[in-house]
């Protein structure tokens, strides 16, 4: 799944994952600059931004994040060898998977 295929997510689900993803890299101090965003790939420059920093400042901070976040080492090293810039697809990855986490407690919630 990419994160075009989610351009019609809900409001509510884009907001309960822009928490998630501040949750979870609190370790890193990221908080989104925006309150709202209109779909989830609009906050991809600024993850990517930060993920970069963090990790030439707080790379061990970064490591205990990606961990908090739950992406296991193998889908960490994919995210970094994919082709393009590796804090976009770094980004990409923690979204999803805060995205995936939102999504299955709503489902399990109704």
């Amino acid at each position: 799944m990419n994160l075009d295929a989610l351009q019609n997510a809900s409001q509510s689900l884009i907001d309960a994952v822009q928490f998630q993803v501040e949750k979870d890299l609190a370790l890193i101090g990221f908080e989104f600059q925006q309150t709202h965003y209109p779909h989830l790939a609009a906050m991809l420059p600024e993850l990517s931004q930060a993920l970069e920093l963090a990790g030439q400042e707080k790379p061990d901070r970064l490591l205990k994040a990606v961990v908090r976040v739950d992406l296991n080492s193998n889908q960490w090293k994919k995210a970094q060898n994919m082709p393009g810039l590796r804090a976009d697809n770094q980004a990409k990855a923690i979204l999803l998977r805060c995205f995936q986490k939102v999504y299955s407690r709503q489902q399990r919630a109704s």
